[in-house]
């Protein structure tokens, strides 16, 4: 239920009051199997959007739930459990992590915190070329807003960047499978 609820919240609460309900009757009025074509269809027509942008920012509002809720995300985010890290990382002269659960699912994320001391960090992304990706750096802090920022992929999804921590409690780096392609799930990897 969860997981069901929370994408119409998000559409809901981000573009408007009659964003699901349009969605639907559009999806109604086109036979076959038209999902993910229809609400990609009506985000870009209704929202000047797209699904795989919608994708990202979906997965940066779950990020804001719980302890981390703010006044940006979801209305009743702090009522929500906690997203959770797949790993903290405070050690940073090289890290090489891959994600034991990559998010094979359209829409799926893991995140990994940065905590620690360094100003500012180089981060480099290797993701699997089956899947479309996007990476979202989050620069958390608690009490202000927070920032986020997006990293450069290439046709090989891979990417790099620099990313200033001062300021932050600790940056989230935020790996989001954005695949609008496929129909079924796909299998995938990617190290950070």
């Amino acid at each position: 239920l969860y997981t069901g609820a929370l994408w119409p919240i998000f559409l809901e609460e981000n573009y408007g009051p009659n964003t699901v309900r349009k969605t639907w009757e559009k999806m109604g009025s086109i036979p076959g199997n038209n999902v993910i074509a229809t609400i990609d269809s009506s985000l870009t027509q209704n929202h000047s959007s797209s699904l795989r942008e919608s994708l990202k920012q979906y997965a940066v509002w779950r990020f804001f739930t719980g302890t981390r809720a703010d006044a940006y995300h979801f209305s009743e985010g702090a009522t929500y459990p906690t997203s959770i890290e797949l790993a903290t990382h405070s050690n940073y002269y090289f890290i090489d992590t891959q994600d034991p659960y990559v998010p094979v699912t359209r829409g799926g994320m893991n995140f990994f915190i940065l905590s620690g001391t360094p100003p500012a960090l180089y981060i480099n992304f290797n993701g699997n070329e089956v899947i479309d990706w996007d990476v979202i750096v989050i620069g958390f802090r608690s009490g202000a807003i927070s920032y986020q920022v997006e990293m450069s992929l290439d046709s090989f999804q891979l990417g790099t960047m620099n990313v200033r921590k001062a300021g932050t409690d600790y940056l989230a780096v935020m790996p989001v499978n954005s695949d609008t392609r496929h129909q079924s799930e796909l299998g995938g990897s990617y190290g950070v």
